[in-house]
């Protein structure tokens, strides 16, 4: 990664700021730049699991009062829910379907941060490693520590996506008659 620092410098003839490119930054401000990132890399992790959790959560909701419906747990004075029984079963199917497609592309976004993430690290030893920054110095806490809370996330990933696919394994049996 190539990174351009903008620096303001006045001309002596001119009152008006003029920007000049310096390839080389100043290791403070490299730092910041990189740690700016990863910071935001974050908060996009955590964005993105609050969606996850709060449409996984809507979606379970929904669908355990399809399924209570679907097996005929109707509320006092349904009779008018007998006439929604083929909806009510098309949307039992549709609402894991819809969950796992929420779940794709949360997930997709949960990972792609966390690419960035360690693309950020893998740019933050290169800079050390040719000297424009210093080398005891980290973006994150801990390597190990890192890893192991990337794995939160992840794992709420493939939990809510098998949690739905076993779903709708049991609502196709079901219909199937297995």
């Amino acid at each position: 990664m190539n990174l351009i620092c903008w620096e303001s410098t006045r001309a002596r003839t001119s009152t008006h700021m003029s920007g000049t490119i310096s390839s080389h930054p100043e290791p403070t401000v490299l730092y910041a730049d990189l740690r700016e990132k990863w910071k935001h890399e974050d908060d996009l992790v955590n964005q993105r699991m609050t969606w996850l959790l709060n449409t996984q959560l809507f979606m379970l909701s929904g669908y355990g009062i399809l399924a209570r419906w679907q097996l005929g747990d109707r509320p006092p004075r349904g009779e008018w829910l007998v006439s929604l029984s083929a909806p009510i079963m098309m949307a039992v199917f549709l609402v894991p379907l819809l969950a796992l497609f929420v779940i794709f592309v949360l997930g997709r976004g949960i990972w792609a941060a966390f690419a960035a993430m360690d693309r950020l690290k893998a740019d933050l030893h290169e800079h050390q490693r040719l000297g424009r920054l210093w080398s005891g110095i980290r973006v994150d806490v801990l390597e190990t520590l890192s890893n192991q809370g990337a794995g939160g996330p992840k794992g709420l990933v493939y939990a809510f996506a098998t949690a739905w696919v076993l779903l709708l394994c049991l609502e196709l049996a079901g219909l199937l008659g297995l």
